[in-house]
């Protein structure tokens, strides 16, 4: 790592990734700045069983799964931190996963009791969209994407390497970032409708990358510490066989 900087991704595909994550973003933003298209877009995006949101749950899920897989093959090392932290990964995956479908209302149409329909903003029984937190919710994503952003910059050696963001996500990371940015300003000053409703409807394809990337670092990263286990195995076996080398060599000369 040179000059403090995030390290460059060798392959292509992160910025085909972000490339594309920008592409469906400013598609998205035409057909809401179009009358005509409008409604059908703001569906799209926000409907509790549209593309949209039921592909952010799901790659929530998935992160959940693959990071859980990453803290039992650790726990079975008995690298203890590594499996403590996979296992943070994979609570936080899940939960988030769960509030994006209400903790199943949205596939099970419960009614939400009265109390709680009072306190949330959209009447669903979910913690984010209450109303102290639903102004907070593009916030927090700012705040995770910077962080996120900064341990792909600072984890790359040492003992954060095993939890480092990968370099391959800081584009989409960086992508997400601006987005969050722009909902967290709109949530926060008077911005004008019909603007304040789009940056608000956009601000659902910002947590979809926002899966996107966590499926993504669950995934990478299991993938990276798959190799440094194998590694650390042939090692030990390689040093086991020294012992074994030598005994035979001192029986051919006696």
């Amino acid at each position: 790592m040179r000059g403090g900087a995030i390290p460059r991704a060798r392959a292509a595909w992160p910025w085909w990734l972000a490339g594309g994550a920008a592409a469906c973003a400013l598609v998205a933003l035409a057909a809401l700045c179009c009358p005509p298209t409008f409604r059908a877009a703001a569906r799209m995006l926000t409907d509790e069983l549209g593309p949209v949101e039921n592909a952010t749950w799901l790659c929530f899920l998935g992160g959940a799964v693959v990071a859980a897989t990453v803290a039992l093959a650790a726990r079975r090392r008995r690298e203890r931190s590594t499996a403590a932290g996979y296992a943070g990964v994979a609570v936080c995956c899940a939960l988030a996963a769960m509030e994006e479908i209400s903790w199943g209302q949205a596939f099970f149409t419960w009614t939400t009791p009265p109390a709680w329909f009072a306190l949330n903003a959209q009447g669903e029984t979910n913690l984010h969209n209450l109303e102290p937190l639903q102004d907070l919710s593009s916030f927090a994503v700012l705040l995770v994407t910077l962080a996120a952003l900064a341990l792909a910059w600072a984890g790359t050696r040492g003992r954060l390497r095993r939890f480092a963001v990968p370099a391959g996500l800081a584009p989409l990371l960086g992508l997400v970032a601006v987005m969050a940015a722009g909902e967290t300003v709109n949530d926060f000053t008077f911005v004008p409708q019909p603007a304040a409703e789009i940056i608000g409807t956009l601000s659902e394809l910002a947590e979809l990358y926002v899966a996107v990337a966590c499926l993504g670092y669950a995934w990478l990263n299991r993938r990276m510490l798959r190799r440094d286990w194998a590694a650390a195995d042939a090692a030990r076996d390689a040093h086991a066989d020294v012992p074994a080398t030598i005994d035979a060599r001192e029986r051919r000369a006696a």
